[in-house]
């Protein structure tokens, strides 16, 4: 069953500046350390999410009432054929895995990598009599992943035709004026999280 489609007459910065804001948690706690990769993929999930919707309010006003990647790739299909790829299906079903996980842990409803099951291009060999619950599985080329994924979907967002600040280009500029810039209190600087060990950036 197709997901409610949402109305809105809101500008697509109201989920692309969460967005931004959830990638940037995911890399940084990508940084800290294998107990907290569980969260890591918890924002990655969300950031996916939010920037397919912001995809989505700026074509026609409208998003998809759901949370699952898989499902929101295809009302983006309409930009890209990268939405429809096997790879990046790949992705997103890789990050659709940490949206319970990371919330709930042992309790996560849908955790299909602990029941033998291949996901995401993963599968976990689980023996027999053992059961695993909130397996959270973060490899290093999940983080490569999202930075793949973050920018070819953020370089469909037109920022020259809405007021709001564009928050990763604020980041690299230094623009201390953007609302990310302005608040940010951590010891590590932005453009540190949002640059380091960034395939993006790199050649």
């Amino acid at each position: 069953m197709a997901p409610k489609t949402v109305k809105t007459d809101m500008p697509f910065a109201v989920f692309s500046m969460e967005a931004d804001t959830d990638y940037l948690l995911a890399r940084m706690i990508n940084f800290l350390g294998a107990k907290f990769h569980s969260r890591a993929g918890f924002f990655a999930q969300q950031a996916c999410e939010k920037y397919m919707k912001a995809l989505s309010v700026q074509r026609d006003g409208t998003y998809a009432e759901t949370h699952n990647l898989k499902e929101l790739a295809v009302a983006c299909e309409p930009y890209d054929p990268y939405f429809s790829a096997d790879d990046t299906k790949r992705i997103l079903e890789q990050f659709d895995l940490f949206d319970q996980i990371g919330r709930y842990g042992g309790a996560a409803k849908f955790d299909p990598l602990a029941k033998g099951k291949t996901a995401g291009g993963m599968t976990m060999k689980v023996a027999p009599g053992v059961q695993l619950a909130g397996v959270s599985v973060w490899k290093g080329s999940y983080l490569h992943d999202l930075d793949a994924f973050v920018f070819k979907a953020r370089s469909f967002l037109d920022f020259s035709k809405i007021t709001f600040d564009d928050g990763l280009k604020s980041i690299l500029e230094r623009n201390r004026g953007s609302a990310l810039m302005s608040t940010w209190a951590g010891k590590t600087p932005l453009r540190v999280v949002l640059t380091k060990n960034n395939h993006y950036f790199k050649g």
